[in-house]
């Protein structure tokens, strides 16, 4: 599955997520990068813990299936931003890709 059939794909659509808070404009704009915040600081934990930089209470906590799972669960939000922002990430994403081959 690429970018593109992610972003429209069941799951970004009817995002349970989305449907639980049922909010729209800024409230909706404020509620997804909130959410997009503690997706990055749960897999920031694990990252810590991956490279053993977390203190003693939360050190044995890292597994590589959460590892993923946090990664994936950033990436869905992320996706979810640019779907309810009108931002077709394949299209970003490969503009990028074409800027950075030609620097």
């Amino acid at each position: 599955m690429d970018i593109a059939e992610f972003q429209k794909s069941k799951k970004i659509q009817e995002s349970k997520f989305l449907k639980e808070f049922a909010v729209e404009g800024r409230e909706r704009a404020m509620l997804l990068n909130t959410k997009l915040m503690e997706e990055v600081g749960e897999l920031s934990d694990q990252l810590l813990g991956k490279y053993q930089f977390q203190r003693e209470s939360k050190k044995g906590k890292y597994s590589k299936e959460k590892y993923e799972e946090e990664l994936c669960d950033v990436f869905h939000m992320l996706v979810l931003i640019a779907e309810d922002s009108g931002v077709d990430l394949d299209k970003v994403v490969e503009k990028r890709m074409q800027r950075e081959r030609r620097e």
